[in-house]
């Protein structure tokens, strides 16, 4: 991650190599995402202009990246059951308005219709404070592999 100037800095990326982004485009997770603690600083990238899909790269490692959906494209009534005082000890608050909700995709080699959100783990990011963190929704009916081929023959996928 190099400087540009006050407003950009270059990044390298494991999908679009070395591209611009604005420093207020930079994320915190100063929890980091599960099983990736020490990576705290992130940036969301669409896979291109139209995808329903996006990027959720590493600052600290060039190599590391999530791919994300938001997860009412799938599931329309999707409310993950989180703590209050988990949500108030990250962003200072309980005010979920200014929230956005990801999940992570998962694409198992050479098998792509077996593709599945883990609407278990969601990935919350306040885009006031720009901070985020990834949380365990407590609903039951929300599973770490929730098959996405199965809701979009559903119709649930336009």
């Amino acid at each position: 991650m190099t400087t540009e100037n006050n407003d950009e800095i270059e990044i390298e990326t494991k999908h679009f190599g070395k591209i611009k982004i604005k420093e207020n485009e930079m994320l915190k997770f100063p929890n980091g995402i599960l099983a990736f603690e020490g990576f705290t600083n992130y940036v969301i990238l669409p896979e291109h202009k139209d995808s329903v899909f996006h990027w959720l790269q590493s600052l600290d490692d060039p190599k590391l990246s999530f791919l994300l959906l938001e997860p009412y494209l799938l599931l329309p009534e999707y409310v993950p059951d989180i703590f209050v005082y988990e949500i108030e000890n990250l962003f200072g608050n309980r005010d979920i308005s200014n929230l956005s909700v990801w999940c992570i995709v998962t694409i198992p080699p050479n098998h792509p219709e077996k593709m599945t959100i883990n609407a278990q783990g969601p990935i919350v990011i306040s885009n006031e404070k720009r901070l985020g963190g990834q949380f365990i929704s407590n609903n039951e009916s929300h599973l770490v592999r929730t098959p996405v081929l199965e809701l979009v023959e559903a119709g649930v996928l336009t």
